[in-house]
């Protein structure tokens, strides 16, 4: 099906409850108004779990970080195709009726445009048929995407490493995805829940301190998936979105790893 499943535990709360055998920190990140927030957690405090937002991506704390997983998009292809790229179509094919959780990732030229038109117009000019336009969701990422791919090199794809959460919440979930909405009230939690179950501290994550970055409850959720992802991509448990990544002009790999 063009994703590993290999090492893969349906009963997720079984299969991971956070002791690592050796010192290691994690972080788990997702966009929000104004920059990103992160959710750290270090297995020196397995209990704990760490949380923060900066404006930059540039200025997440990753010293001694072992793994970092971001919800957003790493490797851009030149030639934009129907359904983005593979990672994109086959964790939307694993989510199915939550697939449209999953946004068809824009060519690589279209990271240069200011606005949905520009965006727009590039992508169909670097497509096949000249007829693969972006809808308005995936272009509102655009800047927030060119600021990864900007700080993103081969030595750091080591450790920073693109994820995306709707996808880890159905792994928590047996493998069904989460159909309610995350920014609803049952949708926000039904995802603690699953976090609760498999382990993550989610609850003893502190206020965020006032900031001109502006974190939704479901984008803390997010981050928290991510995080939960980092620690299954150290561990080598973490599903790939494919198994063996084409990478772009870059050389960066194209992978969603949950």
């Amino acid at each position: 099906m063009g994703y590993n499943t290999h090492n893969v535990a349906h009963d997720a709360a079984s299969e991971m409850r956070f002791r690592e055998p050796h010192m290691a920190k994690f972080i788990g990140v997702d966009g929000c108004k104004g920059g990103w927030v992160y959710v750290a957690w270090d297995s020196e405090r397995p209990d704990q779990a760490s949380i923060g937002v900066v404006e930059a991506f540039a200025s997440l704390p990753l010293s001694g970080v072992a793994t970092l997983a971001v919800d957003i998009p790493i490797g851009f292809a030149d030639v934009a195709a129907p359904g983005g790229r593979e990672p994109d179509r086959l964790a939307r094919r694993f989510l199915g009726k939550k697939g449209s959780s999953v946004f068809s990732t824009p060519c690589r030229a279209a990271l240069g445009a200011e606005d949905f038109a520009t965006a727009n117009v590039l992508n169909r000019e670097n497509s096949g048929d000249k007829k693969i336009g972006l809808s308005r969701q995936s272009t509102a990422l655009i800047p927030k995407m060119k600021e990864v791919d900007d700080f993103m090199t081969l030595e750091r794809q080591d450790f920073i490493l693109e994820a995306h959460p709707e996808v880890s919440f159905a792994i928590m979930n047996g493998m069904r995805p989460v159909i309610s909405k995350k920014r609803k009230r049952d949708g926000r939690e039904a995802r603690q829940r699953l976090l609760e179950a498999v382990g993550f501290p989610v609850r003893s994550l502190p206020d965020l301190p006032s900031s001109s970055v502006q974190a939704r409850r479901d984008d803390i959720l997010d981050a928290c998936a991510c995080c939960w992802t980092a620690i299954r991509i150290h561990k080598r448990a973490a599903m790939l979105f494919p198994e063996q990544p084409a990478v772009d002009a870059r050389n960066l790999r194209m992978q969603i790893s949950a």
